[in-house]
């Protein structure tokens, strides 16, 4: 469980406790930054204006006496520039600005640090490339950028229509996540699962403000990780940060690199570091095989000893004490096996003896 250090990262702490299941009350107040800023690029796009953003004195509340943001942004147009938007444009505007907005709801949620112990399919897809062709991208987000470690938000809720195959929290099912990855000043989220990344980070803003007095920004980027495999779905990652907003399109976050291999008896695909096992395209994969403690060999882990106790073996005439792990077979011959500790044990003998 994450327990948060004086060392731990700022925006980390900010979003508060780990491996709890939390709620969060949203209400209709307005239409997002990001809203704001797809309703503009769609104006730019349809000619109605020259650059990318709307006014800064153009408001995005949410209420009776403001009127509906089609008309609004419609009036605006033509108080700028004279034209008048059609009615497809209206509803487009319409459109867009709807799926940006804080509507009323309970959001339940946590954030969750063990990133490699979700069956393939809770709270993701079970075709995920992060489960297949890009499985390196795991323990690089456990290991992090040299800020911190990797994390996810996970949602849950009690709606039958949003259940997966996850159950957790007495039966309340999780249906979307997304990866959080401090670097430097800031989080970058991506690879949003169950909703768009808009309504992740207005979410995690939302949360994290009620940790900070200072002013919290989300811009889309791109991430960019020097070719070392850590996969980002495009148009799918952003950076939360503060002080003011982050102009920068790109974020290269130094991920370690993995080698993305198959394993041998699974015949799935698995990661390790370059000069953990051979540079052979296949190994065994964390579950189906270990490295031997005392020669350093990987062997399938049906083949080898499991040492659940202290125990010292002669191997190259020189004794080896190991106390926990897996060693071959080969050095079964100077064990013995105990019924009563269901453990192997040495010369030493142990308490049944």
């Amino acid at each position: 469980m994450f327990k948060s250090k004086p060392e731990a990262h700022k925006f980390v702490a900010m979003l508060g406790e780990f491996e709890k299941l939390r709620s969060l009350r949203v209400d209709p107040t307005k239409y997002s930054r990001n809203g704001m800023n797809n309703v503009a690029s769609y104006l730019h796009e349809q000619g109605y204006i020259k650059e990318k953003q709307l006014p800064l004195g153009f408001m995005p509340f949410i209420d009776a006496k403001s009127g509906k943001i089609a008309t609004r942004v419609a009036k605006l147009i033509e108080a700028m520039t004279g034209k008048k938007l059609t009615v497809r444009n209206k509803e487009e505007i319409g459109n867009i600005a709807s799926r940006y907005v804080s509507r009323k709801e309970d959001v339940l949620y946590d954030l969750h640090n063990g990133v490699l112990d979700w069956p393939s399919g809770d709270f993701g897809n079970s075709g995920s490339c992060w489960r297949n062709s890009y499985r390196s991208s795991i323990p690089m987000l456990e290991d992090g950028s040299g800020y911190g470690a990797g994390f996810a938000i996970r949602l849950f809720s009690t709606d039958r229509a949003k259940r997966r195959q996850g159950s957790y929290y007495g039966g309340v099912r999780g249906y979307g996540r997304m990866w959080i990855l401090p670097w430097k000043n800031s989080l970058v989220v991506f690879n949003p699962y169950g909703q768009k990344i808009e309504w992740f980070t207005d979410r995690l803003i939302r949360i994290m403000s009620d940790n900070t007095d200072e002013k919290l920004y989300a811009e889309n980027v791109r991430m960019s990780n020097q070719d070392s495999g850590l996969y980002a779905n495009g148009g799918s990652s952003a950076i939360i940060t503060t002080g003011k907003p982050y102009k920068d399109r790109s974020v290269e976050t130094r991920m370690p690199r993995y080698l993305t291999k198959v394993c041998v008896k699974c015949r799935k695909k698995y990661a390790r570091k370059p000069g953990e096992e051979s540079s052979s395209s296949e190994g065994y994969c964390q579950d189906c095989g270990s490295k031997c403690a005392v020669t350093g060999k990987m062997n399938a882990k049906e083949n080898m000893i499991p040492v659940l106790r202290e125990i010292t073996v002669v191997h190259n005439d020189k004794s080896h004490t190991v106390a926990d792990g897996y060693i071959l077979s080969d050095f079964e011959e100077q064990l013995t096996y105990c019924v009563d500790c269901v453990s192997y044990k040495d010369s030493k003998g142990c308490e049944h003896d």
